[in-house]
Formats: structure tokens, C-alpha cells, sequence
């Protein structure tokens, strides 16, 4: 981890410093403190429901299927992570989708402006369009991502 985080702040410090994309705004490592944030409050809420319902989950599992005690508790971690998956994954999914819908690039037959085209996307690149939220956005899947490679 040491390594992998030691290149990633020496690329981040090469961008920040390359010429050609001078005049866009960039973010600062400091900002990465929601990320951590957002880790360790998913790290509390999947601790919270793996002790919450894990016992119930397991009493449920059929005796039939399971061949020892210990196949039970892991069946009934795993459905612990899937339960936490599915509400993370639909509300980011919804919360993605409220963000991006007024946009000029997001399709119109994906629910966005009539008008919508993801050609719009790429309109005086390297300076693209400003997203309300999106950048919130960005570092909450950053610290999601942040648990799932901690854990």
C-alpha cells in the first residue's frame, strides 16, 4: 500500500504541475479527507449490519443446505454484504443519476434533456464542463473504494 500510495501522490504532483493543463481547475490531495471519512463510516455501517442481522440471517438459512455452524456465519456474512451492496449501489446509482440528468451531454434517451448528447461531453476539452456535486460524488466512490481495498 505504501508503494501504490507513493506513485499515486508522485502523479498527482506531476499533473498538478504539468503545463498543458495549467488553467484547470484541479483538486488538492487535502480533499481526499472525505474520502477517508466515507470509508470509515461505511466500515461502521457494515459492521452495524453484519451485527444486526447476522444471527436473524442465520436462523433463517435452512439447516438442510448448510453442512456445519461455520458454513452458516460465512453464508450469512455474504448475505450481510449483499444487503449493504444493494442499498449502497441503488442509492449511488439514483443519487448519479440526479446529479448528471440536466446536463447537456447526458442523452436524452437516458432520461436527460432533449436536446442531450454525449458528443456535448468533450466541448473544449481538456476544460470540461463543471457538474454540480459531481465532484462530492467522485471522492464518496473514492472512499468506497478506499474500504474495499483496506478491507
Amino acid at each position: 500500500m505504501v508503494i501504490f500510495g507513493s506513485i499515486l501522490i508522485e502523479r498527482i504532483i506531476k499533473f498538478q504541475n504539468f503545463s498543458k493543463v495549467a488553467d484547470i481547475k484541479k483538486g488538492s490531495i487535502y480533499d481526499f479527507k472525505l474520502s477517508i471519512f466515507v470509508a470509515l463510516l461505511i466500515a461502521l455501517i457494515r459492521y452495524g449490519i453484519t451485527m444486526y442481522f447476522k444471527e436473524s440471517l442465520l436462523q433463517f438459512l435452512s439447516t438442510k443446505r448448510l453442512r456445519t455452524l461455520e458454513d452458516g456465519k460465512k453464508r450469512a456474512d455474504q448475505l450481510c454484504k449483499w444487503l449493504f451492496d444493494v442499498f449502497y449501489y441503488s442509492g449511488s446509482t439514483i443519487t448519479a443519476y440526479l446529479i448528471l440528468k440536466d446536463q447537456k451531454f447526458f442523452p436524452s434517451y437516458l432520461g436527460g434533456p432533449e436536446d442531450g448528447n454525449c458528443d456535448l461531453l468533450f466541448m473544449n476539452y481538456p476544460n470540461v464542463p463543471e457538474v454540480k456535486y459531481l465532484e462530492v460524488f467522485y471522492l464518496v466512490q473514492a472512499g468506497t473504494h478506499l474500504y474495499t481495498f483496506v478491507h
